[in-house]
């Protein structure tokens, strides 16, 4: 895979969640990303139809609350979570890269 490849690819798709609460949804086939805060279901949709080669069923997205840190109320990053149904019998072959 080239590196302007991999730069759109964690530019859209920044990281792949893994917790104890995504282990059971990817049981559903569904997997949980977080995405730029300006990418909408469509666009979400064509980027992993165009990297991953999947048909995408649904996709949940919400806007993660700032978290406040610190006396003068600093706030980081605020970011999207995209969760993403694939359809039945397909996966995503993932990387450690993403």
């Amino acid at each position: 895979m080239c590196r302007f490849i991999k730069k759109i690819m964690t530019y859209f798709l920044q990281r792949l969640i893994r917790t104890v609460k995504t282990e059971k949804f990817r049981q559903n086939n569904k997997y949980v990303f977080d995405v730029n805060i300006h990418l909408n279901k469509p666009q979400i949709k064509t980027v992993l139809k165009q990297q991953f080669n999947v048909d995408v069923v649904k996709i949940n997205t919400h806007r993660c609350p700032l978290k406040k840190r610190g006396l003068r109320q600093q706030t980081s990053m605020r970011y999207k979570r995209a969760i993403v149904k694939l359809k039945s019998g397909q996966t995503l072959t993932l990387t450690e890269n993403l």
